[in-house]
């Protein structure tokens, strides 16, 4: 094989393939991607963990020679990030591959390309067009809060559930919830309903992908789900598991409420974190006449008191909650506004940002 490239566009297609291959691990196969010429100036670039497999079109490449080969991703995706030149040049044989710039050579070793992992693709015979960002805002939007700790299953990743009219989009860790609908056009006849819970790790890489498209395309098969753009698809294996009914934790019937300026309400939350620590991580809203105040005590830091003008004339209120949860709200939100709800201080914390998105935060109990 051998090829000549840009620079800039060989290194963004490593830099996607570099967040999905294992730079450590037992199959060292799971460590490279596979380059593979498809005609006289395309190369497909493949890389998997065997969870998530991503493929990209390279177009404008000038190709010498096709061929196939099978080279380790992480020190490639390196170098082709420092190296300056604007073109590089690519050659490979049955053991090795050559990078040449102006300024050097690197030569590495190379795997059999028939020892790279199977990558499961879906045929795209019924795939159904999204907005794309709408659809990349709904994951920003809520995967933030899916739970971290990879025992937990079916909270490791993002529910989607999909009708003829719109796209709902939820994740929880158990302490929060975030959830948003995406009203959307069907193509032609009805969309039958769809649900799914999908890994976070692949949309992370979707909300990651710095791309101007106005539609990506997905399907669902078996176990797997697949998103297609114009020249990179991503297949990625189902979180297993039943997802808990999270309509039963949204509260319904709340009478107090207090509507606050997005930036305000998130430059106040930061610097009261300032005065938390690890061991007390939380900070406190008091609700009262026409004011909201944030304390947060640290024996460390020292302590914060935080006035926010507000238009409230209900029961003062003291809620106790972790700043982080707010925050990461108030990180992704796009309204101006952010409308607060609540009961009582045991009950959660409903926060709205706009008609289609909401968020739940439980309280944290003097005890915890």
């Amino acid at each position: 094989m051998k090829f000549k490239t840009s620079t800039k566009s060989l290194s963004t297609v490593f830099q996607l393939l570099d967040t999905v291959v294992l730079n450590r691990s037992p199959r060292p196969t799971l460590s490279n991607v596979k380059i593979e010429t498809k005609n006289d100036k395309t190369l497909e670039i493949s890389g998997t963990d065997s969870e998530i497999a991503v493929r990209y079109i390279l177009e404008d490449v000038i190709i010498d020679t096709p061929g196939i080969v099978s080279i380790p991703s992480a020190n490639i995706a390196t170098l082709l990030k420092e190296t300056s030149d604007q073109e590089i040049s690519f050659s490979s044989d049955e053991n090795r591959c050559e990078i040449q710039s102006t300024d050097g050579s690197y030569r590495f070793f190379t795997d059999d390309p028939h020892n790279f992992p199977f990558l499961p693709f879906i045929d795209t015979l019924n795939s159904i067009p999204l907005p794309y960002a709408q659809f990349v805002s709904g994951i920003r939007k809520t995967i933030f809060a899916a739970a971290k700790e990879k025992t937990r299953f079916a909270l490791n990743g993002l529910y989607f559930n999909m009708t003829a009219t719109e796209l709902e989009m939820v994740a929880t860790d158990g302490k929060r919830l975030s959830k948003i609908l995406i009203p959307i056009s069907p193509p032609g006849d009805s969309i039958e309903n769809c649900s799914a819970i999908l890994p976070k790790k692949a949309m992370d890489m979707l909300d990651k992908i710095n791309i101007t498209e106005d539609e990506i395309t997905f399907e669902i098969s078996d176990n797997l789900v697949q998103f297609n753009l114009k020249n990179i698809t991503i297949c990625a294996k189902l979180v297993e598991g039943s997802f808990p009914n999270y309509h039963e934790v949204i509260p319904t019937g709340y009478t107090k409420q207090i509507k606050i300026d997005t930036d305000t309400l998130s430059s106040a939350v930061r610097r009261a974190s300032l005065f938390t620590s690890e061991e007390s991580r939380s900070i406190m809203f008091c609700v009262r006449e026409d004011v909201l105040i944030i304390e947060s005590k640290s024996e460390v830091s020292g302590e914060a008191k935080i006035q926010i003008p507000i238009e409230y004339s209900g029961e003062d209120i003291d809620i106790v909650i972790n700043p982080e949860f707010l925050g990461d709200v108030l990180r992704v939100s796009t309204d101006k506004d952010v409308c607060i709800e609540f009961m009582e201080a045991n009950k959660p914390l409903l926060i709205r940002c706009g008609e289609n998105y909401c968020n739940v935060i439980m309280p944290i109990s003097p005890n915890d």
